[in-house]
């Protein structure tokens, strides 16, 4: 998944950058920083975005932003 579609993921799931983000435990300027490709995605982070915007097992693996 690439950040745009992370992006779109999080609209689908009808949810703002600020709501996200307090729900995966980050702060609203990492999770854009993510959406924007700037800084990587762990694992970890993508088992909960996976849960949170109710996306199929087959969004993983997330796809990888470079640094």
């Amino acid at each position: 998944m690439s950040p745009l579609q992370l992006r779109h993921a999080r609209k689908a799931a009808r949810v703002t950058q600020q709501q996200a983000a307090a729900r995966l435990g980050i702060s609203q300027a990492y999770l854009a920083l993510l959406e924007t490709g700037r800084r990587r995605l762990t694992d970890r982070l993508a088992l909960k975005i996976v849960n949170l915007y109710r996306l199929p097992p087959s969004a993983l693996p997330l796809e990888r932003a470079q640094a």
